[in-house]
């Protein structure tokens, strides 16, 4: 309980480590010598703890594990609209090559990628609009900030959009961010993407190891798993997935 902080605040930065069902386990920043080893444990019901502001700058951290992805232009980088290009980008999928969707921007690592690629391409600011903003495949169907991405399953750790609502994602080529449109006829070049290796998912595994066949590009890679001395695998041992391949921006 801390009454203190209410009359004399000193804000400083926080790290929350745990919890229990009464308790927050905090790390202050004031070092070692300070609380219990630099820790200290709050009272969750407490009055303080909200009159303190503790919950009113909070942040969690997430992490995307690394998964490098090359991008091309739907519909032959014609203007067209949102649904003519995310149909185009479907059928680029093939037996031989699939995951094409349109554009997914996991990180601030791809979407730097994509803003190079798009410079590069079409450098300098365009007089009409549909030719400095590219339909991405990030979407926010009821408008209230729940992201979500086209291919269903990569999460919306990182993202770069303005105060503008609508429901279909663009990226402005010129500085990065996104933007929203509402409009089914906004005309405007797109891009697609495609994951072309696994999740680099070598660092969540404890007590052993993953390695990856190296096969050639756009072919099925298979990945291993081995537990070390005096483990045993819980699940299957191989997995297949996209080839390992270096970075490719299409153009």
């Amino acid at each position: 309980e801390d009454a203190k902080c209410v009359t004399d605040p000193n804000a400083h930065s926080m790290l929350l480590v745990g919890y229990t069902e009464t308790l927050l386990r905090v790390k202050a920043s004031y070092g070692a010598d300070w609380g219990d080893n630099g820790y200290v444990n709050f009272v969750r019901d407490s009055i303080y703890v909200a009159g303190c502001n503790v919950y009113k700058s909070a942040f969690a951290i997430t992490m995307t594990l690394r998964r490098e992805l090359e991008y091309e232009f739907c519909s032959g980088a014609a203007v067209v609209t949102y649904g003519v290009c995310k149909t185009s980008c479907e059928e680029m999928n093939t037996d031989s090559e699939t995951g094409w969707t349109l554009a997914v921007i996991p990180s601030l690592y791809h979407n730097d990628q994509i803003q190079t690629m798009l410079e590069t391409k079409y450098p300098g600011v365009k007089s009409n609009d549909k030719f400095n903003y590219v339909w991405i495949g990030i979407r926010d169907p009821d408008q209230d900030g729940t992201y979500l991405w086209v291919d269903g399953y990569t999460p919306v750790n990182y993202y770069n959009k303005t105060e503008n609502l609508g429901k279909y994602g663009m990226i402005n080529k010129n500085n990065g961010k996104w933007d929203f449109k509402n409009s089914l006829t906004y005309d405007a070049r797109g891009l697609c993407s495609r994951p072309v290796t696994c999740w680099d998912v070598s660092t969540a595994v404890a007590d052993g190891t993953v390695t990856f066949n190296q096969t050639p590009s756009r072919r099925v890679r298979l990945g291993t798993a081995v537990c070390d001395e005096g483990y045993t695998l819980s699940g299957a041992s191989t997995f297949t997935c996209a080839p390992q391949l270096a970075h490719r921006m299409r153009q």
